[in-house]
């Protein structure tokens, strides 16, 4: 590639079809370039959304199906809540971050208490959480900090719901 002080062009020794943004009859790039065109930017920026909005309508379809997902989307809020909505277990499948996000754990509790497991231990350990958890399902005590195996009001919501969740009781209630 050289430039051509006069005109202020660079060339390169390449033939110029090999160029498909010259015009082979004039031998000039066209006025509008695809990266400056605006039409050629929102199509850019579509692009560039499409796996996002492909991975939403997939896990919304099937939450689990969230293990399948990049790294990135694993770790994407807009995704983990869709995947969460749909399936409390996908949980297990979000980033870390997003495990210990109040939102997106309550979200995934309320649709199966036992998504309980999959959360971080400051969140296992958060009352609201675990009530939320609870009612959904009682035997999502047994993931919740063993303190709470000693409240006897959030035992009796636990019980209530599932009575096999007097096992995870303390022997002492």
């Amino acid at each position: 590639i050289r430039d051509d002080l006069v005109t202020g062009v660079q060339t390169c020794a390449l033939p110029i079809y090999m160029y498909p943004s010259v015009n082979l009859h004039s031998g000039q790039p066209p006025r509008a370039t695809p990266s400056t065109s605006p039409v050629r930017q929102q199509q850019y920026t579509q692009d560039r959304s499409k796996p996002l909005v492909d991975a939403i309508k997939r896990v919304q379809q099937d939450g689990t199906a969230l293990q399948n997902e990049s790294i990135e989307l694993r770790g994407n809020k807009e995704v983990v809540l869709a995947a969460v909505t749909q399936d409390g277990r996908a949980l297990q499948y979000a980033n870390e971050t997003l495990r210990g996000d109040e939102d997106v754990v309550i979200k995934a509790v309320q649709q199966d208490g036992r998504a309980l497991q999959y959360a971080n231990e400051t969140l296992r350990g958060d009352i609201a959480v675990v009530i939320k958890a609870v009612q959904q399902d009682g035997r999502a005590l047994q993931y919740a900090n063993k303190r709470f195996s000693h409240d006897p009001r959030l035992v009796m919501e636990a019980v209530r719901q599932d009575w096999r969740a007097l096992k995870y009781a303390d022997e002492s209630l």
